[in-house]
């Protein structure tokens, strides 16, 4: 009766198995099957607004123009006083003007913002035991 059981359950296993071990998760059977649209990153999209920021902290003012186009920003402002045209990863957040190689320089007046030594007024402070707080 065990015998029966047993062999039962392994003929069960490799019947139920078998066409789980040939899909993937996406229900295709390879890899090559794939389309590049069917394939999701594995990291967020920045949103528009920590695009925003991030703007802000590299020096880009008067933003007329903010859209995603694909996985790029298309941004339409103003940097060093200049019209300029910028794109920018979604998923990186690699910043560079329209068609350049090189990522746009963060901001002078933003570099540097490292508190160090005793820059921050630090006060001594004494613990006290509970029962001197009555």
């Amino acid at each position: 009766m065990k015998i029966r059981i047993v062999s039962l359950a392994i003929i069960l296993t490799v019947t139920f198995y078998q066409p789980v071990l040939a899909q993937t998760t996406h229900g295709h059977k390879q890899d090559k099957d794939l389309k590049p649209e069917q394939i999701k990153p594995r990291i967020g999209i920045m949103s528009e607004a920590v695009a925003r920021q991030k703007l802000v902290t590299y020096g880009v003012t008067d933003l007329t123009e903010l859209k995603l186009v694909g996985y790029q920003y298309v941004i339409r402002a103003k940097h060093n006083g200049r019209p300029v045209e910028l794109e920018m990863h979604a998923q990186t957040g690699l910043l560079r003007e329209k068609g350049a190689t090189t990522p746009l320089p963060v901001a002078a007046s933003r570099k540097n913002r490292v508190i160090r030594g005793r820059q921050i007024k630090v006060e001594r402070r004494e613990l006290v035991k509970p029962e001197r707080l009555q």
